[in-house]
Order: C-alpha cells, then structure tokens, then sequence
C-alpha cells in the first residue's frame, strides 16, 4: 500500500512534464512534451519580432516618412523572420514533437537527442540571424533572388550562416 502510495505521490510531483525541475531540467531534457514547448516559445518569440518589423513597416508608410532602403531592409528581415524563423519550424516541431507521439501512443520519440540538438540548431541560426541585422542589414527580399544577393553588401555571409543553422534544425526535425 504504501509502494503504491509513494509511487503516486512521486508521479504528482513530477508533475506532467515530468523529469528535473528548474531551468536545468528544461535545457537537459530528452522529454518530447518539453523539447515542443521550447520550440514553442523560440516560435512565437520570432512570431512577435515578426509582426514588429510588420508594424514598423506600416507605421513609415503611413506616417510619409519612407526611406525605400530602411523600408526594404524591414521588409527583408520581417519576410525572413516570417517565414524561416517561423512558418516552417513551427507546424513540423510543435505539433510533431507534441501532438504526434501522444497521439501514437509513444512515451518518447525515437531519437530523443536529435530532437534537442534540432532545437539548439534552431536558437544558434535564429541568433546568428538577427545578429546580421546589428552588423550590417541586408535589402534584398526574404526570396534570396542572385542578384540582390550578391549587389546587397551589409553582412549577408552572416545570414546564409544563420540559415544553414536553420536548414541543419528543419532536416533535424
């Protein structure tokens, strides 16, 4: 009686997500259901960057005071940040490394590790990313089109590193 009591008390401590408490416990988990909620969170993150580059675009444009290079340069990373940061890892990484193993029935996934070093692949492309935007913007469209790229300047390199981390996370996942 008190094996089975123990063993509940310990279940209801752990809680739902189970494993280690603290920030520890979060950045060293192999948990499926933690490993979707980081994802999650670095989404919705992006998400919110995002529409801030979207409300400053439409906040020059309404007020008149446009300079096409500044405009084209918020244009740029807000489509990167949309659509890179966003759009393509959210669907596969939430709902795959949530959803899909409750749904199947599995305690874990299969490559626990793989999951997690695609979330770390994720945060280091995200950073070096925004990090291009400090060292020098780019202006050619979020469609990486030849020849913006090689007439854009600013720190380009930066950003094709940054999106090879994210390709590393999205082949990852």
């Amino acid at each position: 009686m008190s094996n089975g009591a123990t063993s509940a008390a310990a279940q209801v401590d752990a809680g739902y997500l189970g494993g280690d408490h603290g920030m520890g416990g979060w950045f060293s988990t192999f948990d499926h259901k933690k490993i979707a909620m980081m994802f999650l969170a670095w989404t919705l993150g992006t998400f919110l960057l995002g529409a801030i580059f979207a409300m400053n675009m439409k906040l020059k444009a309404a007020s008149g005071e446009v300079d096409p290079a500044i405009y084209h340069q918020t244009m740029t990373y807000h489509g990167i940040v949309m659509v890179f940061m966003f759009l393509v890892p959210a669907i596969p990484s939430v709902l795959g490394y949530f959803l899909l193993p409750l749904q199947l029935g599995a305690r874990n996934l299969a490559l626990p590790m793989l999951s997690r070093c695609a979330l770390r692949f994720f945060g280091v492309g995200s950073i070096l990313m925004m990090l291009s935007l400090a060292f020098g913007p780019v202006d050619m469209g979020w469609t990486f089109i030849t020849p913006f790229t090689l007439s854009s300047g600013g720190a380009f390199a930066l950003l094709a590193f940054g999106l090879a981390f994210m390709a590393l996370s999205w082949a990852a996942t």
